[in-house]
């Protein structure tokens, strides 16, 4: 369910892996905000958990495919 108070997210990020902390705090910024812009909400109650995980993994991809085609960079 979508809520309208804005975004949680954590108060700061930590560099890993060569990624700065920041670069990595736009990016879940960026997925939460395409998640806001592409994402329907889906109801089904038939499916399995395991079903449930690999939609939920498109979702995110398409989200992520949509994200880096509007804004490359």
């Amino acid at each position: 369910m979508r809520r309208p108070d804005g975004f949680r997210l954590p108060e700061v990020r930590d560099d890993r892996h060569g990624v700065a902390g920041l670069d990595r705090y736009r990016a879940i910024l960026a997925h939460l905000a395409g998640h806001r812009r592409w994402s329907r909400p889906q109801v089904a109650d038939n499916l399995s958990p395991l079903q449930r995980l690999a939609v939920e993994c498109f979702e995110d991809s398409r989200i992520d495919q949509l994200c880096c085609a509007c804004t490359p960079g």
